[in-house]
């Protein structure tokens, strides 16, 4: 007689019977089926049927394992049956171990055609060894110490778990730039110094330390310094000799009706002339020089024009002072300062009655060198 085999859902089912550990998984299957004749209608009764697994779809030698079983066909010609139960012919180690399986089925000695493949169902069987898949568990234990909680934490021991520190890895990108910090409070504009002035039995005397500068060629300050005094620039001299003071910055406020013509003195600075060659000096004929006081604190450079990494230039100027005239051999001058290049007086050409010098350099046995350069005797007072 023909018949054809068709799958009840064409699975395999694997009972686990409510096995809590590994080792308790069963080692069988559980198969549905439904046996028909070649016109499609049941073939209920009781038949012999050979169960065989292999490991291809079609051809072979031999299958992986296989086992023949009375079965039980009802009317609707369904039956069911369980594999690899039968006393010493159990499946073997690894059938099934994640490979695709085909099971092929022989119905009183008629071959049926093609192999079904397993049903992924079957692989349930491999939770035996938990080999590649997931565990669905509420805890777990080993050998009755539970390891991790209903909650999944691990309540184990931590011997063991931390491994050696890895290598070093790559530095990471430069993260952005943070928002700017608060402004800090400001600085101290003195310095009081209480210490005793006046001898044994005198109450201590507070010392007040102000710093201050002068600026030359302007009347105002750097920033919010105060102006302490405005004034003109000055120096100290002998008749008929050489200016033998410092420059200085003499308040606007003296009694000028006091003050009395002296062609001999004249403001000087080094030359800002560019374009004529032998220029050394320039002198002022009109006007004073303004100078100006300020409370704070400044530095000037020389020969330079940029200030220290932080700070600002006041302005920039020349070299220049007091000097007095004899009629072409003037002496020295009463400084040195920076005059400012916007001091807003006309400067005169002076041919070359003045000099930048410094001390030696190594040619030959001179004591000192000098600089008749245009231009070249700058300076820049910073704050």
């Amino acid at each position: 007689m023909n018949r054809r085999l068709g799958l009840v859902g064409a699975v395999f089912v694997a009972l686990l019977a409510g096995a809590a550990r590994a080792q308790s998984v069963p080692q069988w299957l559980s198969y549905e089926g439904q046996l028909l004749t070649s016109a499609g209608v049941p073939a209920p009764g009781s038949h012999n049927v050979q169960f065989a697994i292999w490991t291809t779809a079609s051809g072979g030698t031999s299958p992986a394992w296989s086992d023949t079983l009375p079965v039980q066909v009802n009317s609707n010609g369904l039956y069911s049956v369980t594999l690899g139960t039968t006393s010493g012919n159990g499946f073997p180690t690894g059938l099934v171990n994640g490979q695709v399986l085909y099971l092929e089925l022989t119905v009183d000695g008629d071959l049926l055609s093609p192999r079904q493949a397993v049903g992924s169902v079957a692989y349930a069987i491999t939770a035996g060894s938990v080999q590649g898949g997931p565990v669905n568990a509420t805890s777990i234990a080993v050998n009755g110490t539970t390891v991790i909680n209903s909650s999944g934490t691990w309540v184990g021991t931590s011997t063991g778990l931390t491994g050696p520190a890895g290598p070093t890895g790559p530095t990471g990108p430069t993260g952005p730039t943070g928002p700017t910090g608060p402004t800090g409070p400001a600085g101290l504009a003195s310095l009081t110094v209480t210490a005793p002035l006046g001898g044994a039995g005198s109450a201590a005397s507070p010392l007040t330390v102000k710093s201050n500068y002068s600026l030359w060629g302007t009347t105002s300050c750097a920033g919010s310094d105060p102006v302490i005094l405005s004034g003109f620039l000055g120096g100290y001299g002998g008749n008929q000799g050489a200016m033998s003071g410092g420059a200085m910055c003499l308040s606007n406020q003296l009694d000028v009706p006091n003050w009395v013509a002296w062609g001999a003195a004249i403001v000087t600075r080094s030359s800002s002339y560019t374009g004529t060659t032998g220029n050394r000096s320039e002198y002022l004929m009109s006007g004073d020089l303004d100078c100006t006081v300020c409370s704070g604190y400044a530095y000037t450079l020389w020969g330079a024009t940029t200030c220290g990494p932080g700070d600002s230039p006041i302005y920039t100027g020349h070299v220049g002072g007091l000097s007095y005239d004899t009629g072409g051999g003037g002496a020295n001058t009463a400084g040195p300062i920076c005059i400012s290049d916007s001091n807003g007086q006309t400067w005169n050409n002076w041919g070359g009655n003045t000099i930048i010098a410094r001390g030696a350099g190594a040619n030959g046995s001179t004591y000192a060198q000098y600089l008749e350069a245009p231009g070249a005797a700058v300076c820049v007072v910073c704050h």
